[in-house]
């Protein structure tokens, strides 16, 4: 009994070790200072208060941070499921936004692929009906009350890199991005999960941010970055958040080939073996549908591959992060799929097309990004010759 006593607690203890070593190992090269808010800064003046160390907030107060140094907090929640030695920030979006930031222990690299990910769990949320419009339904055509539409209740997260210290008053000098929840992540749940993407940096990015300074940026950079005119000002969320973790991918990004054009206006300037992105081709997040705009964009090449009988298509489906790879490699194949089958449907030949998928590879920096309104979701395109008969 003794000799199986022993064994289980060595068991317990190598157990510990291992997970003690893959942690240490996932944010050894991470870029946050302080990314489990273990490390606090004490304030003593009117009273006793608690802040993470290196972290800073855009409006004052700080947004509410809970951790053991805290005894009276009055979140139950935050209080029960804090460990002995990490925080737990508390942030809120669209009802006000909140925003935190911190520098970068090393500058970001031009071309580097760079992995972004938040372990988080809902907290609440929330719709306003006082700020709700009525907006056109994409589905029915019909005008209905925003507050009535939940598709997007589980705001996606804003993240942003900046190249010197953020300016509320210069916010747009930042590159914005979005973690988005996984398609069937739960609006309610008590699972902490974690939130990923990858991006390439423009180089010399020094700082970090979650969130934002205000609602009106918020919703901005979110219609923006998702090519989305759906109102969000009536919805709003609470996120808890106890790591965030900033690291340098394996690979470097060369995407000096990639073209971004409104093919009515440069068709006829891409060179074979060019690839391409058009612009307004994109898709809705865990979608292979196309949408109007996206339909608008393919008859315009359509036109020019109906001019050319001898000029054939290449197409590459991509997703965004959102979901695991083999999910994300089997949607940028439906992707690809389908607009190969809006050409077939409008009769161009089988042997005049190819495709494939490439998952969550190749992530667009960001200065193709902004051209084509900031989603990795997508198709591009490559035009080859078509042998002679």
């Amino acid at each position: 009994m003794l000799r199986l006593s022993l064994n289980r607690n060595l068991y317990r203890i190598s157990l510990g070790m291992l997970f003690q070593f893959l942690l240490s190992s996932l944010y050894a090269q991470n870029l946050i200072v302080n990314p489990e808010f273990r490390e606090v800064s004490i304030s003593y003046t009117n009273g006793k208060h608690v802040y993470p160390k290196d972290w800073k907030s855009f409006s004052w107060p700080f947004p509410p941070f809970y951790h053991p140094e805290n005894e009276d907090s009055g979140d139950f929640f935050a209080k029960k499921s804090l460990s002995l030695k990490n925080g737990i920030l508390g942030l809120e979006v669209l009802q006000e936004s909140n925003g935190i930031f911190s520098r970068l222990t090393n500058t970001m690299i031009t071309g580097q692929m760079y992995n972004v990910s938040v372990r988080l769990r809902v907290g609440k949320l929330g719709v306003n009906s006082e700020r709700s419009i009525r907006i056109t339904d994409h589905q029915s055509g019909r005008r209905i009350d925003s507050a009535s539409q939940d598709y997007n209740v589980i705001l996606s997260l804003m993240f942003t890199f900046y190249h010197s210290i953020p300016d509320c008053n210069n916010i747009e000098q930042g590159s914005f991005y979005f973690l988005d929840f996984p398609a069937n992540a739960k609006q309610i749940s008590e699972d902490w999960i974690v939130l990923s993407s990858r991006i390439v940096a423009t180089g010399d990015e020094n700082y970090f941010s979650i969130g934002s300074c205000n609602n009106i940026q918020y919703i901005k950079q979110l219609r923006k970055i998702k090519a989305d005119s759906s109102d969000y000002s009536h919805k709003w969320a609470f996120y808890y958040i106890d790591s965030v973790n900033v690291s340098r991918a394996d690979t470097e990004v060369n995407q000096q080939q990639l073209i971004i054009t409104s093919f009515g206006e440069a068709g006829n300037k891409i060179n074979y073996g060019k690839r391409f992105i058009v612009r307004n081709i994109n898709f809705g997040i865990d979608s292979s549908n196309l949408t109007e705009s996206s339909c608008t964009e393919l008859l315009k090449v359509l036109i020019y591959l109906r001019k050319d009988s001898l000029c054939g298509l290449k197409i590459c489906g991509y997703t965004d992060t959102t979901g695991s790879k083999s999910h994300n490699q089997i949607l940028s194949e439906k992707r690809a799929q389908t607009v190969y089958a809006f050409f077939v449907s409008h009769g161009i030949s089988k042997n005049r097309l190819k495709w494939q998928g490439k998952g969550e590879e190749n992530p667009l920096n960001q200065a193709l990004l902004k051209e084509n309104l900031g989603v990795n979701r997508r198709v591009e395109f490559e035009l080859f010759q078509m042998p002679m008969h």
